[in-house]
């Protein structure tokens, strides 16, 4: 309930007129809001005016210091000491007030870029599944997706500030047969569909950080391979493989097992260190 709901039912709420499920919501509210709270205790403050009043009429002999106490209780409630006190708490309810809007919008812009993450996690991951049997076709409609643009690997270099790992893969006997640099909500991403001197092919990423959410809730293991950890997932007629290289992150997709493993993970890591 708001201030305005709660004010509404003070008067009830003091003369104990309330459900008391209705109650427990309004004590809850005037507990945590000083706003409440005074009007509230000034509900105790006029009753209290009235009791006195009715001490007047029982026992007149006490009015000169009746009327002295009551002239003292009626002076705290003119509008000119209103008015002042409403003075007095403005600056710490607008400081109030801005604590509580840019905790509003910290909290409404971290769950929406965390919604934007799941969404897109999980369009990848339906996609991804579907590479074995149209790979060109899966990062064309990635591109789509995230403002992709297809370009060499050397334009892809300049686009991303380092040249992507499979810039060497020609000469360990692979082929890259198209880049895209994909706008994903973790960061610039290129993307590689390389073949295979068989003529198969696996698909290549490189990001910033670490996406367990890309692959659902596949199977997976954290293995050792070339002497260092990397995280495999069973996808559906197909198999993936996250490592860190450095800073960043590779994934392949469509790995042939951890024979292939090891040997992407040694071209790989080499070309990193030497350049």
């Amino acid at each position: 309930m708001n201030c305005d709901e709660v004010g509404a039912r003070l008067s009830e709420f003091y003369d104990g007129e309330l459900p008391a499920e209705l109650a427990a919501t309004i004590s809850e509210h005037v507990n945590g809001c000083d706003k409440c709270t005074a009007e509230l205790q000034s509900f105790g403050q006029i009753a209290g005016l009235f009791r006195e009043q009715r001490d007047l009429a029982s026992a007149p002999e006490n009015w000169p210091e009746l009327a002295v106490r009551l002239d003292k209780q009626k002076e705290r409630f003119q509008p000119s000491r209103l008015w002042r006190s409403a003075q007095r708490s403005l600056p710490l309810l607008t400081a109030s007030l801005i604590v509580a809007v840019v905790i509003g919008y910290w909290v409404a812009r971290k769950t929406s870029h965390e919604e934007v993450h799941r969404v897109a996690a999980a369009h990848v991951h339906e996609t991804l599944t579907r590479f074995p049997e149209k790979p060109q076709a899966v990062v064309e409609e990635l591109s789509a997706e995230y403002q992709g643009t297809q370009v060499t690997l050397a334009a892809a270099g300049e686009l991303l500030g380092y040249e992507p790992v499979v810039a060497k893969f020609p000469s360990a006997g692979y082929r890259v047969a198209s880049t895209h640099v994909l706008q994903m909500p973790c960061c610039k991403c290129p993307a590689s569909v390389c073949v295979r001197e068989d003529g198969s092919e696996l698909l290549i990423f490189e990001h910033k950080e670490e996406q367990p959410m890309w692959f659902g809730d596949s199977p997976r293991i954290s293995t050792n391979c070339g002497g260092q950890t990397c995280q495999c997932v069973q996808l559906p007629k197909q198999l993936a493989v996250t490592w860190k290289i450095g800073t960043r992150y590779v994934t392949v997709v469509g790995v042939n097992g951890l024979e292939e493993i090891a040997s992407l993970m040694t071209i790989f890591n080499h070309s990193n260190s030497s350049g």
